[in-house]
């Protein structure tokens, strides 16, 4: 009996060891589900269809037969034992599966319109956000000015407005139109995007 309560303690213990993995873990492990989630809810709909017609006719049957108040009570019963396991079952399967679907199509949502902003951000002239901070100058396509990370006494700062990117040939710093809106505002990266739309 011990050894039984051992084995028993043992497997609870592992089973409680066990990563869970949440519908958004599996959807990342399993990507091919999200093709197949439509066709299992339209599966679903029909079982729960077809329980709700059978349950619809079997309970049609009990009250034209007449009887009593027990059979009625009786028949509801056998119903409900028979039929409603596999109709809870199917209700529940398709609540999860159409949870599922609205995650996935509102993640592609929000992916897709971040990426709309994030190129709308990036294709904004670099010249226009740094001229609000800096004293800009050309130098022939191109703006030179004092850089705005170190201090220095002549413009080592470079603004290419071809490709939307500054460099500082004094103390290297670099990037793109959104690195300097980060730097010049004082803003994280989802900031400066909207500042940048």
């Amino acid at each position: 009996m011990i050894d039984k309560l051992n084995k028993f303690e043992l497997e609870k213990e592992w089973r409680s060891s066990l990563q869970k993995f949440t519908d958004k873990d599996l959807l990342e492990v399993f990507p091919e589900a999200k093709k197949v989630i439509p066709s299992k809810i339209k599966e679903w709909e029909l079982i729960k269809n077809r329980l709700g017609k059978k349950i619809g006719d079997s309970l049609s049957s009990i009250y034209l037969l007449e009887a009593n108040d027990f059979s009625e009570w009786f028949g509801e019963e056998v119903i409900r034992q028979y039929y409603f396991p596999e109709l809870e079952e199917s209700e529940k399967n398709m609540t999860r599966l159409k949870r599922l679907e609205i995650m996935i199509s509102s993640k592609n949502k929000y992916v897709n319109n971040f990426q709309e902003k994030l190129e709308r951000a990036r294709n904004y002239p670099i010249k226009d956000i740094a001229q609000q901070k800096l004293d800009l100058r050309p130098s022939g396509s191109n703006f030179v000015a004092l850089c705005p990370f170190h201090n220095e006494k002549t413009p080592s700062f470079y603004l290419y407005a071809n490709s939307d990117s500054f460099h500082c040939f004094g103390c290297q710093e670099h990037g793109d139109v959104i690195k300097l809106t980060m730097q010049l505002h004082g803003v994280c990266f989802s900031d400066a995007i909207k500042l940048l739309n």
